[in-house]
This record gives C-alpha cells, sequence and structure tokens, in this order.
C-alpha cells in the first residue's frame, strides 16, 4: 500500500516570514507555484504557508501595496500535516476533514515533504 513517503514533494518551496510579500510572489512566479511554506523566525514558532489565494483575500481584495506587507502580515498558521507513514488515504481523509489542498509532511518536528 503507498504511504505519503511514496507520493510527497521533497523539494519543498519555503519562504522566511520577515521576507517582504514583493519577494514572496516573485519566488511563487519564478518557480511557476501558487504556494510557499513560511519558516518561523523562532524555533518556537509555527510553520505556516502563503497561497495566491491569500494574497488575493486579503491584499488584492483591500487593495493593499505589496511592497508594504511581510509575509509574516497574511500566513496561515496551524498547520495541518502527516506522517511519512500515513497511508494515502488517511492523508485524503486529513485533507478532506480539514479543508485543505496541501498537507506538510513532518518528521521530529521538522517537515520533509509537502503532498
Amino acid at each position: 500500500m503507498s504511504t505519503v513517503a511514496d507520493v510527497m514533494s521533497r523539494r519543498v518551496a519555503t519562504v522566511r516570514e520577515k521576507a517582504t510579500l514583493t519577494e514572496a510572489l516573485a519566488s511563487m512566479h519564478e518557480r511557476q507555484i501558487s504556494n510557499l511554506i513560511v519558516i518561523p523566525t523562532s524555533s518556537s514558532g509555527d510553520h505556516g504557508i502563503v497561497t495566491m489565494g491569500d494574497v488575493v483575500d486579503k491584499v488584492v481584495r483591500n487593495n493593499t501595496d505589496t511592497r508594504m506587507l511581510r509575509v509574516r502580515d497574511i500566513v496561515h498558521r496551524g498547520l495541518v500535516s502527516a506522517q511519512r507513514t500515513w497511508t494515502l488515504m488517511q492523508a485524503a481523509a486529513a485533507m478532506v476533514q480539514h479543508d485543505v489542498r496541501r498537507l506538510p509532511v513532518m518528521q521530529r518536528g521538522e517537515m520533509i515533504g509537502l503532498v
């Protein structure tokens, strides 16, 4: 039976929470992706995610200048995550239950992939 480890992307695109939103958008554009995992500034902080949907909802809709914002201003915290040993059914169930499209894969507190 296939596991999360079998299908996860191991090269996760990240951005620091102190980065400007303009820098984050440039990174997404360059990589042709629609989300970045946000690395916390402190070791006690939680990983987060910033998506193009966040940018539209929180920035474009309010006509806010992206040069004035940092990633930390719009990051979504409290990510739902998976273990690499989960079956694909377990991962899919978690994604449906929490209404998420991306599922970080964690091992010993470190992000090792993304589904």
